[in-house]
């Protein structure tokens, strides 16, 4: 049996957006009398008292944190990971990394591996773009922004060319790079022959759903018959949750529809609006998706977005951008609607809204998600292809 090493460590697997979640829900699908066999890095020790007094600091303090925490991952990007060396890596076929840094930062440990070397990088943006944009305070960016970024753009080409093979989940998931990386085509050329294709997949929300819509409605004073839009993840630019707001911003409190919105409030803050209701983080998300009529992925820039998938296994309708991985979901008869803009957003809610009014929409996002987009399907498509790739290499 062929043995491949998701370069993850086992207690980061988790249920959630990126990296994580991507890997939560192969494991899910992946069998035990599979061809291939899948290990993950071995845990290492967390203090989970040092992150939850982290996490009841003022916002003020915290920001200090982050700085000094971005400070060290840019000292360290030249540091192999801890107990990776090149013989603990001879025992697998394959390596499968999930970031560029963690790849750039084994380039010396791979020199003597033999193996197939893969990397997926879950970035709406180019990594490095990401990691400067979308994490560094400005007064950051302008004391050494320029510099790390430099840096890092290194770390994420060098880990494109040294990859045996690019595993993006579409096509379409690449358009960021094009657009945000001027490499990014002498890079791609480089690599064409190397890149592969492979849609992801989640388990089930529906069943993950605690709270029904009257009791959530009724808890955030949400009128029954009102059209209710949901939002779940980070509040920042490149998520859209600013052409959010201008979206509702669009509207008035005698449209009777509302905005249900959870996730950290911050970077970027609510608007001052009644019919905007911010729950902030929650451990149960797929009840408030259950609970609205309508889910606004409003990314500027997008990949391929696990929560999309969440909301067609619970089975409500979508509204995303047009852009990016989101562009991969034309080609499939449900009920995604796509959006160019403030104006265009608040004509297709509306459509939206009448459609359930009038009784003639019901949502086939549920049927789309059990067809092609579960954890067993991703999980079989994954297998496959690395097995197709060990065997072919």
């Amino acid at each position: 049996m062929k043995k491949v090493l998701i370069f993850m460590r086992e207690n980061n697997i988790s249920p959630k957006g990126g990296p994580a979640g991507y890997v939560y829900n192969l494991l899910k699908g992946i069998k035990k009398n599979e061809e291939v066999s899948f290990e993950l890095l071995p845990s290492i020790n967390t203090n989970k008292k040092i992150r939850s007094k982290y996490n009841s600091l003022p916002a003020n303090i915290k920001s200090i944190y982050r700085v000094f925490g971005r400070l060290k991952d840019y000292i360290k990007i030249n540091n192999p990971d801890m107990g990776i060396d090149s013989d603990y890596l001879k025992q697998f076929d394959a390596i499968h990394f999930h970031s560029c840094v963690s790849l750039y930062k084994n380039l010396n440990t791979l020199n003597e591996y033999k193996g197939i070397v893969i990397l997926t990088t879950h970035s709406p943006k180019p990594p490095h773009i990401e990691k400067i944009e979308d994490t560094y305070s400005n007064f950051e960016k302008r004391l050494y922004g320029k510099k790390h970024l430099r840096k890092y753009e290194i770390a994420v080409r060098e880990s494109f060319l040294r990859a045996d093979y690019i595993i993006f989940p579409c096509k379409e998931a690449e358009e960021s790079y094009k657009n945000n990386w001027s490499e990014y085509d002498l890079v791609r050329r480089q690599i064409i022959n190397r890149i592969k294709y492979l849609p992801t997949g989640v388990d089930s929300c529906l069943e993950k759903i605690k709270t029904n819509r009257q009791e959530v409605r009724t808890k955030y004073k949400i009128p029954e018959n009102a059209f209710v839009v949901s939002y779940v993840g980070r509040h920042n630019s490149v998520k859209g949750y600013d052409t959010l707001k201008r979206i509702a911003q669009q509207f008035s409190k005698k449209d009777n529809i509302y905005f249900l919105i959870a996730g950290e409030e911050a970077p970027l803050k609510r608007p001052d609006l009644d019919y905007w209701i911010e729950v902030g983080w929650t451990n149960d998300p797929y009840s408030l998706e259950g609970a609205s009529d309508l889910f606004v992925l409003p990314n500027k820039e997008t990949y391929f977005d696990l929560v999309l998938l969440e909301v067609l296994s619970i089975g409500i309708n979508v509204l995303v951008t047009d852009t990016g991985g989101n562009k991969y979901f034309k080609q499939f008869d449900g009920n995604i609607d796509f959006f160019n803009g403030v104006e265009d957003a608040k004509i297709k809610i509306q459509e939206v809204k009448n459609r359930i009014k009038k009784n003639a929409s019901v949502s086939k996002n549920r049927d789309l998600y059990l067809k092609y987009f579960t954890s067993d399907i991703f999980a079989y498509n994954y297998v496959k292809l690395i097995n197709d790739i060990i065997l072919n290499h």
